[in-house]
């Protein structure tokens, strides 16, 4: 569940909140947490009925603000692929990412006079289909094989949007299926469900409102001449007809009126606890986020509890540099108010500074960040100087003593690696690497650097030996370590020709050279005709 801003949430690997609520239909396993980038609790809870094979998820999200909010919601789920595999949704046309970038474009579907995009294997990039059909009757999902059975998804009104994404067929695509699962179990694809069209978009909370719709996952059985049908339209209907059997409307409007009652009830038991941001902010508003929800823990006070709770940073927490910051006008207004009562201290200045960068307003953020450090130089309030700084020089200089300042984490190193290596000052970045600790200099991001260095310098030595890690670190859409890949091969042929290889010359190398897969994450295929 991908929420509560676009993409990926920074947060997804934090722990969360979680614990069983007991039901006179049977128990319900609640997941939830209070986003602090929106400001709004979020929560599934997932229900499986006795003896059933019906899976039932319930979402709700709740703005206790007297403000509205944009948010953000899609459903991933992920289905083992098979050989033949097509994916049935309503759709009269369809909205894909278009590589490379981000862009959106609409095309007929299943659009036969290219490919029927239906069937995710004709696909040779990783791509995302999104499918539109504004008039369904029901929306749904589903991935069928070739026999006409497989995964099925559908919900109430509130999730309109439907899509497929595939990491193609291509080596990176299957390397990144292999890395995500297990070598040689991992293909996959990922059907979804969200509250607006495409990813693209965001939806508003109104103030002082929850939203509440229920899934339901299950196996679903198509005839396979339906199913696999060349006029789509004969598949979508008779996938519907399977969908309204197995997924009666009745049954999941009774299910939803029961979860959304249910989702206001408090846990009967806790399992796990999620962070502290939930807590502060009911503190802050002196009011509760959402009923049934519980944000207690146990954690040492903080700063920002501190605000919350008293209005001012106390001596010990002033001594340090907090751990995480936050920088809505909530929070912003808590540090003018602090400020009234107990002055401005380096502190004050930095978390408001860092409000100020957050609003795009530089001219503030560098006043207060310098009067921070000139109040105290710490590693975080010299790195925010250096991060706006637009003279290169002076940016490097303030990247090097925050890396001095006391208690520097190791991802400043990171960062300093990246800023050196972006502004091509390899001199500066060399003497930087060969200074750090082993257990720094061996972080991914920084190993990458140094086969970067490598590559531009021509130690091809080097650049092959760095080349025989195995990264996690590539993100998607990353073409890094396959660009190191072509440097190697390209200097290696250099070095055989004396002289620079032509491109049919370095054609037949890079087949003879082919990129290893362990360095192989592209995410998109040159064909042909030149598309991907």
């Amino acid at each position: 569940w991908n929420g509560l801003i676009p993409g990926h949430t920074p947060v997804t690997c934090v722990p969360v909140f979680t614990g069983v609520v007991e039901t006179e239909r049977g128990p319900v396993l609640r997941i939830y947490e209070f986003d602090r980038i929106v400001e709004a609790t979020w929560q599934i809870d997932l229900y499986l009925p006795a003896d059933e094979d019906r899976l039932y998820v319930h979402g709700r999200i709740v703005n206790a603000a007297p403000t509205e909010k944009r948010a953000y919601w899609w459903t991933n789920v992920a289905v083992p692929v098979s050989a033949g595999m097509r994916v049935v949704s309503p759709g009269d046309y369809a909205i894909e990412h278009v590589l490379p970038g981000n862009e959106l474009a609409r095309f007929p579907f299943p659009d036969p006079a290219r490919f029927d995009g239906s069937y995710p294997g004709l696909w040779k990039g990783a791509t995302s289909v999104f499918f539109r059909k504004p008039e369904a009757d029901r929306l749904f999902i589903a991935a069928l094989d070739k026999a006409g059975t497989g995964l099925a998804q559908t919900a109430t009104s509130a999730l309109t949007g439907r899509k497929f994404f595939y990491f193609g067929t291509a080596a990176g695509g299957q390397h990144w299926m292999d890395y995500l699962a297990r070598k040689g179990e991992g293909d996959y694809i990922e059907i979804q469900a969200g509250i607006t069209p495409t990813q693209n978009q965001r939806f508003v909370l109104a103030a002082d409102s929850e939203l509440h719709w229920t899934e339901v996952y299950g196996g679903l059985s198509v005839d396979p001449a339906a199913a696999h049908s060349t006029d789509y339209a004969v598949a979508e209907r008779a996938t519907a007809e399977a969908v309204d059997h197995r997924f009666p409307k009745a049954e999941l409007s009774d299910v939803d009126a029961f979860l959304t009652r249910v989702s206001r009830q408090p846990l009967d038991r806790r399992l796990s606890a999620g962070s502290s941001w939930g807590a502060r902010q009911a503190k802050l508003t002196g009011k509760p986020l959402a009923a049934g929800l519980d944000f207690a823990v146990d954690a040492e006070p903080g700063v920002w509890d501190e605000l919350a709770e008293t209005g001012e940073i106390s001596v010990s927490n002033l001594s340090r540099v907090p751990a995480d910051f936050a920088v809505s006008d909530l929070w912003r207004s808590a540090l003018e108010r602090s400020v009234g009562r107990q002055g401005a201290t380096w502190l004050h200045d930095l978390l408001l500074g860092i409000a100020a960068l957050d609003r795009e307003d530089l001219a503030a953020a560098r006043r207060l960040f310098e009067r921070s450090v000139a109040a105290r130089p710490t590693w975080l309030g010299l790195r925010q100087l250096a991060m706006i700084e637009k003279d290169e020089d002076r940016a490097e200089q303030l990247y090097l003593f925050a890396w001095a300042a006391e208690d520097a984490p190791a991802e400043l190193a990171v960062e300093i690696v990246q800023f050196l290596l972006h502004a091509e000052r390899l001199q500066a970045l060399e003497g930087f690497l060969a200074k750090l600790p082993d257990d720094i200099a061996a972080q991914e991001r920084i190993v990458l650097a140094r086969a970067s260095v490598a590559a531009k310098r021509g130690n091809l030595d080097v650049l092959e030996a760095l080349l025989k890690v195995e990264f996690a670190t590539i993100r998607e859409g990353e073409d890094l370590s396959a660009d190191l890949w072509g440097y190697l091969q390209k200097g290696r042929l250099e070095q055989q020709f004396g002289r620079t290889p032509t491109p049919a010359e370095l054609e037949t190398h890079m087949k003879a050279h082919p990129l290893p897969e362990h360095l192989d994450f592209r995410m998109r295929v040159a064909l042909e005709d030149g598309t991907n």
